[in-house]
């Protein structure tokens, strides 16, 4: 995430700069006043719901916040400090954990991520990911460390440790010799970090009790990065280091490496920091390799995550840790919120953004230095290029051919007459598309040699950018044969398959589509389905395009959209449009913020889901699902939110709390909604034993406190008791 202020004034004004300062100032210029005056305006969270600001005390930079499990909560500064607070903000002076010589506290890096064992309460085990201080993985521990020394302008290596709260504190404070550094022990075995941002994020334990963590791209976020020392980067540094791998040197494209931990979200076993058996490519011969830890691929800058309330199994051996809500940062357009319930994902940066394919990575035509193509030679490269092994969503479903011998041909390598290869509409398979702009001369000849078939299903992939069906002529060996109306495509870049059966009488056979009104159309290639391919190998990972649930737009408010499908072909859907699978109001954003998850039966029905945000537009949403596990309504929960950088749910006292970058950071927000009688904790009018039962889990922590006096006791107790059977409020 582009986290720290990028300039001296920003800085000083606690203003988070969390996208480039093009972006901000361009959304600045470009916007309607409306939206702007929402941020700063007078909206207020939904009835029965208070805000409360706890603690107006200046923090340096606040970047997160932790339940602790019994009512307490754990706060953290991005340059390394820990504290405890009460749930009223009343923060203990002492830190629970000061680690700020060991952090890069520098631009977007940090201490971003935290997490607390799910028995922290008995164990005290307290996770954290940083990115660490140059200066600090050099010389600490020789003559030339200097503990006021930070080194900025360097690679430096993202780390993950684990640390002991101790039982005599009240796990209030840390033992700091029971450290242990569970990823990133080395410079080569940490976290790379090779640009001022797109690093360590987020940190959080799945319902199996699998530790999962975050790591950006580490790539440039002005230009296509595709490799190389890019401006403001580190590579060459790196290389040298063995923080970077020579196969990891492909800029953002690391993303889609499994063997980089880059644009990833990683699982791990958070005793050992080894990857589990479970995840999708784990080697048993190198638990500790990336491609052991990868669980979910092609992630730009995935700040915070969520697990979906009634996921997920409680064995790691199931590979099953939950519905994983993603915000990823975007780049230049678009914000993303996705939900990942399968091992191996794969959401598509940098080829992608959002829902839309990125033109000036797709026709990069990066190779993987690792897929070798078993066709090399005679023309043929040496190695597959990233997107020849992701494709988008097919109604007919996957074809993932070698390129070298494939089942189709590709336009641009036929002759042809009046078209333009058009190489701005990224999702080609080839060097681009033929594009028809309406002139009745176009027409493209396609030459079938050794066809062994008397007729074929002929495909047209194709996209048409146009209100109406597009009209061509096809021609078989010189005889008019048909008309096909080509149907419009739902968006300018959703490539469709147009199915039609020809016969095939010669040797060689002459295909010819004649423009007869064809404005729009392009075309990518002809897919035959009687000619025999060779696939890409097994041994080489392949990918389905894993599409968001929302994006949304920065510079609009009417263009937010949600995945859906049009006969079979995956399309994005605007918000509030007819035929949007999500009941929502439409809205806008710059920087995709915090997440979180509430389930709790006591809190609103109507507001329980998957929490996300946009940290410059400073609203806050909550996104609800069916059974299935699909979005299916998108409420706004708070407009004015504030620049929100992380969010949890407290079980224990009913709270959300919420973490805000600058002045006043950190905010609760409460229900005023009570049980319709004492002691009915599920709301269904009956105390009986179900409630004791969640009654006798809560004691000793406020989660059952009838009476309000901080905890649940032997007084509580009698009242529950006291109001046993119906309830009549």
């Amino acid at each position: 995430m582009d986290l720290a202020g990028k300039t001296k004034a920003l800085r000083q004004n606690n203003v988070m700069n969390t996208c480039s300062e093009i972006r901000l100032l361009a959304v600045l210029l470009a916007l309607p006043c409306v939206p702007i005056l929402a941020r700063t305006g007078f909206a207020e969270p939904p009835a029965g719901f208070q805000r409360t600001v706890l603690n107006s005390q200046e923090f340096d930079e606040l970047v997160g916040v932790e339940p602790m499990g019994d009512g307490r909560i754990l706060i953290w500064e991005r340059g390394g400090r820990v504290f405890v607070s009460d749930p009223d903000g009343n923060v203990n002076p002492t830190p629970f954990l000061d680690i700020q010589e060991e952090v890069l506290d520098w631009r977007d890096h940090g201490m971003l991520g935290l997490a607390v064992d799910p028995d922290f309460l008995e164990n005290g085990y307290v996770y954290l990911l940083y990115a660490v201080d140059p200066h600090h993985l050099h010389e600490f521990g020789t003559p030339a460390y200097d503990p006021d020394t930070t080194w900025t302008h360097r690679a430096t290596i993202g780390r993950l440790a684990r640390y002991q709260a101790t039982a005599q504190s009240g796990f209030a404070e840390t033992d700091p010799s029971t450290r242990t550094i569970l990823i990133g022990a080395t410079i080569d075995t940490g976290l790379p970090i090779v640009h001022q941002s797109h690093s360590a994020g987020d940190l959080f334990f799945g319902t199996d009790g699998s530790l999962l963590l975050t790591h950006g791209d580490s790539a440039n976020y002005h230009a296509v990065d595709g490799g190389g020392n890019v401006p403001d980067g580190y590579v060459i540094e790196a290389l040298k280091n063995g923080i970077l791998k020579p196969i990891e040197d492909v800029g953002a494209f690391r993303a889609q490496m499994i063997d980089s931990m880059c644009g990833k979200v990683l699982r791990i076993d958070p005793a050992t920091g080894e990857g589990l058996s479970s995840n999708p490519f784990y080697d048993s011969a190198e638990p500790d390799s990336p491609r052991s830890r990868v669980w979910s691929l092609g992630l730009r800058n995935p700040f915070r995550c969520s697990v979906l309330p009634g996921s997920g199994s409680s064995d790691p051996a199931d590979g099953n840790p939950g519905t994983i809500a993603i915000s990823d940062v975007g780049w230049f357009l678009r914000e993303e919120n996705s939900t990942v319930d399968y091992a191996g994902a794969n959401l598509g940066w940098p080829l992608w953004e959002g829902f839309d394919n990125v033109t000036g990575y797709w026709f990069h035509d990066t190779r993987h230095p690792l897929a070798l193509n078993p066709l090399a030679g005679f023309g043929c490269p040496g190695n597959f290029r990233f997107r020849d092994l992701i494709q988008e969503e097919r109604p007919d479903g996957r074809l993932f051919a070698n390129p070298c011998d494939a089942p189709w041909i590709e336009a641009e390598s036929m002759d042809g007459n009046a078209l333009d290869l058009d190489r701005d509409l990224a999702g080609s398979t080839g060097f681009g598309s033929m594009s028809f702009d309406g002139n009745g001369d176009e027409y493209l000849v396609f030459e079938l040699r050794d066809i062994g078939a008397e007729s074929t299903i002929m495909r047209i992939r194709y996209t048409l950018d146009n209100n109406t069906d597009a009209t061509l002529q096809l021609q078989r060996n010189g005889i008019d044969q048909e008309l096909l109306s080509i149907p419009a495509s739902p968006c300018p870049d959703c490539w469709r398959l147009y199915e039609v059966e020809i016969a095939l009488p010669n040797d060689v056979n002459e295909i010819r589509l004649q423009n007869i009104s064809a404005d729009g159309l392009n075309i990518d290639r002809l897919e035959f389905s009687h000619i025999a391919f060779t696939p890409i190998p097994e041994g080489i990972p392949t990918f389905v395009h894993h599409r968001p649930d929302v994006d949304w737009y920065h510079l609009g408010p009417q263009y937010a959209r949600v995945a859906g499908y049009d006969e079979g072909v995956p399309v994005p859907v605007l918000l509030q449009s007819a035929d949007s699978p999500v009941d929502s109001e439409s809205f806008m954003g710059n920087c995709a913020g915090g997440s979180g998850a509430i389930s709790d039966e006591s809190w609103p029905a109507e507001y329980r889901g998957i929490f996300f945000s946009d940290v410059y537009f400073s609203w806050l949403r909550v996104m609800q699902f069916d059974q299935d596990g699909n979005p299916i309504r998108i409420r706004n929960f708070d407009n004015a939110a504030g620049s929100t950088v992380d969010m949890a749910y407290d079980e224990a006292t009913n709270n959300l709390y919420v973490v805000r970058w600058g002045h006043s950071p950190l905010v609760r927000y409460s229900t005023n909604i009570l049980p319709p009688c004492i002691g009915d904790f599920n709301l269904d009018r009956l105390v009986d034993g179900a409630d004791l039962g969640r009654f006798i889990s809560a004691w000793g922590t406020p989660k059952g406190d009838l009476n309000r006096d901080g905890t649940t006791n032997g007084i509580d107790l009698g009242l529950l008791l006291s109001n046993w059977g119906l309830c009549d409020p």
